[in-house]
């Protein structure tokens, strides 16, 4: 959970989803918190962030399939179910009126913070939505006790660069990322 109250976000509480067993923690952006270039329709649009729920799989998988830069191995049924049932909290979505309009997966494996699937509608870029998952991102690692943040970023996903740098992340060019596929 959060200590505080991240940048560029009004509130954040805790509230039980119907059903479940765990609490989910969510925080909403008001409208005059965030940079002026809104588009027409957002301006008394509350955002809202909170965590993943087991519900979630095929939202995000089709939320992913229109608004996010490429696809990864794991953009499956089964491996955002195994996600969401590892760690829930990890899954951070932003929502305008329980409408998905941006996702982040915050995910820390006790050691490190890793950032994954960082990816707003099209229709609600530039608005503070990605800037406020990433706070919220920053708030549930040094909750946990995190040190330093390390993001997945495509190498030709250009807007993603910019997004990161105005954020005050750097690329590590002395670093490439070697991969094995485990399955088939």
């Amino acid at each position: 959970m959060f200590a505080t109250t991240p940048a560029g976000l009004s509130g954040v509480g805790r509230h039980r989803v119907p059903g479940a067993a765990r609490w989910h923690r969510f925080a909403t952006i008001s409208p005059s918190d965030g940079p002026t270039s809104r588009r027409p329709g957002q301006e008394n649009d509350p955002v809202r962030i909170r965590t993943g729920r087991d519900g979630d799989v095929e939202l995000l998988l089709a939320f992913w399939g229109s608004a996010a830069h490429g696809t990864s191995v794991s953009d499956d049924a089964a491996g955002v179910a195994a996600l969401l049932a590892h760690d829930p909290q990890a899954v951070l979505i932003a929502e305008v009126d329980g409408v998905v309009v941006g996702t982040l997966i915050a995910g820390w494996d006790g050691w490190r913070c890793h950032l994954y699937r960082l990816a707003v509608a099209p229709e609600h870029r530039r608005a503070g939505i990605a800037r406020a998952l990433l706070a919220a991102a920053r708030e549930r690692f040094l909750a946990l006790g995190g040190r330093r943040i390390d993001a997945m970023v495509d190498d030709t996903n250009t807007q993603a660069h910019a997004l990161y740098r105005a954020a005050d992340y750097r690329s590590q060019p002395s670093w490439t990322r070697w991969v094995h596929p485990l399955g088939g």
